[in-house]
């Protein structure tokens, strides 16, 4: 692909999700009824999508380590405006002033982004580069992405987490411990959020065919979604919520990552193991 055609995708995914900033403030149309609720958290999803990209570029991107970083808190600090918008003018702010709302979102927004390019800067470290690459050179995956014991013992290691953070938060919430429930919540968030991600990348970014991996990823972000959702709901819940709020919450901003990657991928770049990208 010419170097101009390239440029000009990449630009307008910046412009699109520039754009996709301001989503929250259609939270205003949506009607204040449980049955709409599944909607109002799928825009709320949208910029924590963008957060797992602007992670994933702080990591892995291209150009100096100075620049991604400028880029990564200046892209916070939008998302962190939109967010601080919509609560003050919106929804009730609880008397909490602009700018102390801003510093106490833009925390958060930058504490969770931090968490994800810690780990996409150890990738970029010790396993794998993104790199322009030929397409013909990645046709056909090398045998050290193919699934392995270390996979499958990965898999197991991640759902034994999931589940046991699942059954802290009920055990929290039973012995009327709000802040150590809180707290396990956001582990499990967080924990949910970055397995996502990280099988977001490999979808998109990874040699070989994606058609197959991407519904894969999207599967498995429905089921921990799901999981999320049941542990963090009450005893008694409508049947359909505990899906529609995975979806939400977990499918919608899998699916913004997946799709923008996708794009990262139309213009030659792969997700390059370190052994192969360093050469003979």
């Amino acid at each position: 692909m010419p170097e101009t055609q390239r440029t000009v995708r990449l630009k307008w995914l910046i412009v699109v999700h520039v754009a996709l900033g301001a989503c929250l403030m259609a939270g205003r149309l949506i009607p204040p009824d449980i049955r709409f609720l599944p909607l109002l958290w799928a825009l709320f999803s949208v910029p924590i999508a963008q957060l797992m990209l602007l992670s994933f570029w702080a990591g892995l991107g291209g150009g100096r380590g100075m620049r991604r970083l400028l880029g990564t808190l200046l892209g916070v600090a939008y998302l962190t405006a939109w967010r601080t918008v919509y609560q003050m003018f919106l929804q009730n702010s609880g008397g909490t002033t602009f700018l102390d709302l801003f510093v106490m979102t833009y925390a958060m927004y930058l504490g969770c982004t931090v968490f994800f390019a810690g780990v996409f800067l150890g990738i970029r470290r010790w396993k794998a580069e993104l790199r322009q690459v030929p397409e013909v050179a990645t046709a056909t995956p090398p045998a050290r992405f193919q699934y392995s014991l270390l996979s499958l013992l990965l898999i197991i290691t991640v759902a034994s987490v999931i589940f046991s953070e699942i059954s802290s938060i009920r055990t929290a919430r039973g012995d009327g411990d709000p802040g150590a429930g809180m707290f396990v919540g956001m582990l499990l968030f967080l924990t949910i959020g970055l397995v996502n991600l990280l099988c977001a990348v490999w979808a998109a970014l990874g040699v070989g065919h994606v058609g197959l991996r991407v519904s894969l990823v999207l599967l498995v972000a429905l089921m921990l979604g799901i999981a999320q959702s049941l542990a963090m709901s009450h005893d008694r819940i409508a049947i359909w919520l505990p899906l529609a709020s995975a979806f939400a919450m977990a499918v919608v901003p899998t699916a913004v990552v997946v799709v923008s990657l996708l794009v990262v991928r139309s213009c030659g770049y792969r997700l390059v193991p370190k052994s192969i990208a360093a050469g003979p």
